[in-house]
């Protein structure tokens, strides 16, 4: 790629250093080998690219071509520089130091971010789904349709291929074959229900250069080439990073209409809130059905990789945070885990009486009136799906977890899960010697630590 005329000396050299790291072959080694055992010096350069871009795309004289290109590149190179843990040998420190250059492994403490993020390249997910910049909820839902559907797929295949011997990638510790043919028949289901079409085509050959991604109008090439690096040569933890991302997609997409459902409810426009509610409750379905797939991975095989995933706990998932927020307010039993996360502690800033969780506006809605009642009906079923998909969650941490194991976010496994999976939005809960009425949970004066900015999906906008 020739960086276009007019363009400046930095933007030029980092744009040529971009080329140099082919795209292909960082995808192909990737696969081949696992994450964590790629060429090192690859890893090293594109960490330390990343460490040049970050200055270069505040800068207002970018020509459009290799913007464009650099913020393709961006959250793959951020990837590469979070996971990247290793210092080299001695020689290789020596001559980035006489270059007066400060290496990408000088300082981890300084790699602030969540490693479940980059470990799942979800900013490459969130790209394609379009929720990192401000849109409308319909538009969204519609990337986020499309995206399960090409998931789907392309997960299917990877077992099909695996099933027929020609899939070469992440072939160590292969699941029988009557798991594999079973997830591929749910995986299809799933690809069906939501098309209105036939199934896409799963893309085959990487793209050669960064700047062949650009012409991505669906994110297809992105889905399939920029998301699913496994740390380990296991397969199965290509099931499990593709959980992650079907599942991240289901809960932006349940999100953003769960956040407009709210806005049109205290509006009173009953009617077109119970419609967003029932398209998140579609959703959700999704969400659950994803999740029984992954229930196929055996407990030895998640083991075998999990020491490999770093910090990369779910409990990071900010898009799971924000939807039971937005449905019941902050959980005080979550208080402690969001606060000691950085990246998530912003979402602290809810806990105040300002914010209205839907949970809030369920008794102001008309029951008499066939569209208020018909909202109710759709939130009170989004209440049942969510915590049927909570219980899920914390019988699969029991299922792979030992009881003595911690989680992986730094919490207490399975035993955090248990302590909030069961809270509901309808009535009350617990006996009625230890009943909490959900309304109750905003708190005017949150444990603020160090917030971040809001969202781009943020009630504030």
């Amino acid at each position: 790629m020739i960086a276009p005329t007019g363009s400046t000396t930095s933007e030029s050299a980092l744009v040529v250093r971009i080329d140099r790291i082919a795209a292909d072959t960082y995808v192909r080694e990737a696969r081949a080998r696992g994450r964590e055992r790629l060429d090192r010096e690859m890893r090293a350069e594109m960490a330390q690219v990343y460490e040049d871009l970050r200055p270069l795309l505040r800068s207002d004289r970018l020509s459009p071509r290799s913007r464009s290109v650099l913020r393709l590149v961006e959250p793959v190179l951020q990837a590469e520089w979070k996971l990247m843990s290793s210092a080299p040998s001695g020689e290789e420190h020596d001559q980035s130091t006489a270059a007066g250059r400060r290496p990408p492994w000088a300082s981890p403490l300084e790699r602030r971010g969540k490693n479940y993020v980059s470990y799942g390249n979800l900013r490459v997910l969130t790209q394609v789904l379009g929720a990192n910049r401000h849109t409308t909820d319909a538009t969204v839902e519609r990337a986020v349709w499309s995206t399960i559907g090409y998931l789907a797929s392309s997960w299917a295949s990877f077992e099909e291929r695996t099933l027929s011997g020609t899939e070469p990638y992440s072939q160590a510790r292969r699941p029988p074959d009557r798991v594999l043919a079973t997830r591929s028949e749910r995986l299809r289901a799933i690809a069906r229900d939501v098309g209105d079409g036939p199934l896409p085509m799963v893309i085959s050959q990487p793209p050669r250069r960064w700047a062949d991604y650009l012409p991505d109008p669906d994110g297809r090439r992105r889905l399939e080439f920029l998301t699913a690096f496994p740390q380990t040569e296991d397969h199965e933890e290509v099931a499990f990073l593709r959980t992650i991302h079907l599942t991240e997609t289901c809960l932006w997409g349940i999100l953003t209409r769960l956040m407009s459902a709210v806005e049109l409810l205290k509006a009173a426009r009953w009617e077109q809130a119970a419609a967003c509610l029932a398209r998140a409750n579609r959703l959700v379905h999704v969400q659950n059905s994803v999740f029984e797939v992954m229930k196929s991975i055996s407990q030895d095989d998640f083991l075998a990789f999990r020491a490999s995933t770093g910090d990369s706990s779910a409990v990071q998932s900010t898009t799971n945070h924000l939807v039971q927020i937005f449905m019941q307010g902050v959980d005080p039993a979550k208080s402690e885990a969001l606060a000691s996360i950085p990246e998530n502690a912003y979402l602290l800033r809810y806990a105040n009486s300002h914010f209205v969780p839907l949970s809030a506006i369920l008794p102001s809605i008309p029951s008499g009136d066939p569209d208020g009642a018909a909202a109710i009906e759709e939130a009170l079923k989004l209440d049942r799906e969510m915590y049927r998909w909570r219980a899920a969650h914390y019988g699969v941490a029991r299922r792979y977890l030992p009881a003595e194991t911690a989680g992986t976010g730094g919490t207490a496994g399975a035993a955090y899960l248990k302590g909030f999976y069961h809270h509901r939005i309808s009535g009350v809960v617990g006996s009625n010697d230890e009943a909490v009425r959900l309304e109750a949970w905003s708190d005017p004066e949150p444990p603020f630590r160090r917030v971040r900015a809001r969202p781009v999906l943020s009630w504030e906008n």
